[in-house]
């Protein structure tokens, strides 16, 4: 705030947010209703349905005939009760991180992008190295879409250059839904290139489960890793 704009008689008491006067068991409970992680599938799909509104726009007999439509996504914004004051911000968000994470899609095929997106458009660095509990819903089925090897194996080399680097990680969950095509009805190219990726994402998080405890829920075709997860606090 500017000097010349503070006004000395107003005391830190009546700066202060009334949350404050409120008992911390209180507190905790708005923290939990008030903040959550994202819904990445719900973010993701609201940005496959503005391409295909400007994909319309483009081939309407009204649209010029040299427009390229770039992807744009809206403004991540910080949650209002992280920005209060110190206090109320850093309670609020050690609430949050004891809630988990839950990536439950890769980040969206755009193609008027040069480069895919990953998941740190989404979400930063820093706030997936402070990360305790992660959940991975990974649907790797190739029959309902043939870019999901690919697009997972992307999303978790991504994940692990980050964690690799710093990570407060207490578990990893992985819910891996996969079921290889059959190969006695004959493997296409792409089948082979779909089972290549699915394989080694796995084999990644599996490797990964030497430094963090990864929990498997599913048998995901790389042996029975089949536990129970860890109660979360």
């Amino acid at each position: 705030m500017d000097a010349k704009h503070w006004d000395d008689s107003v005391s830190p008491a009546k700066l202060a947010s009334p949350l404050l006067s409120l008992p911390p068991e209180i507190r905790n409970e708005i923290y939990d209703f008030s903040i959550e992680w994202p819904n990445f599938t719900d973010l993701f799909a609201r940005i496959h349905e503005y391409q295909d509104f400007l994909q319309d726009q483009e081939s309407s007999k009204w649209a010029p005939l040299c427009r390229i439509t770039r992807p744009q996504m809206a403004p991540m914004r910080t949650p209002s009760i992280l920005l209060l004051n110190r206090q109320l911000g850093s309670e609020a968000l050690d609430s949050l991180y004891k809630k988990p994470l839950i990536i439950d899609s890769p980040p969206p095929y755009v193609p008027q992008l040069t480069r895919p997106m990953d998941i740190t458009q989404f979400i930063s660095e820093v706030t997936l190295q402070n990360l305790r509990f992660v959940v991975l819903k990974m649907d790797l089925n190739h029959q309902r879409n043939r870019m999901s090897g690919a697009a997972w194996l992307k999303t978790v080399e991504m994940l692990l250059e980050v964690w690799f680097e710093r990570n407060c990680l207490e578990w990893i969950e992985v819910q891996a839904n996969y079921n290889p095509p059959s190969k006695a009805l004959g493997w296409t190219f792409g089948d082979a290139a779909h089972h290549r990726n699915v394989m080694s994402m796995l084999s990644m998080l599996k490797a990964f489960g030497e430094h963090i405890p990864v929990v498997w829920i599913s048998e995901a075709r790389i042996g029975k890793m089949i536990r129970k997860a860890p109660e979360r606090h």
